[in-house]
């Protein structure tokens, strides 16, 4: 091997070991956010933190959901929560499926 080919390989090396320095640094510094696209219950909560994300989703969909529904049959009047009806919104579990 001559001595331009040591250079070449040397070179080389030091590229690819920089460029993948580069990439690592630049990925570890988004490790917190979720990736841009990501939706949870047809929310987007892409680029937001996982922090974000919770309060988004407790606001657009577990607190509408939360809400009882009146219903009117034959002059009564029925009230059905959440809890009675056995729905259970897992935003934690959203949000650890985004991130």
């Amino acid at each position: 091997m001559g001595k331009k080919s040591l250079i070449f390989v040397a070179l080389a090396l030091v590229l690819l070991i920089g460029g993948a320095a580069a990439v690592y640094m630049y990925d570890s510094g988004r490790d917190d956010l979720i990736a841009e696209g990501v939706t949870a219950a047809g929310v987007d909560v892409g680029g937001l933190t996982a922090g974000q994300a919770r309060a988004k989703l407790q606001s657009e969909v577990a607190a509408p959901l939360e809400r009882p529904v009146v219903v009117r049959r034959g002059g009564k009047r029925f009230k059905l929560s959440a809890e009675d009806a056995g729905i259970r919104t897992d935003v934690g579990g959203m949000v650890d499926a985004a991130v």
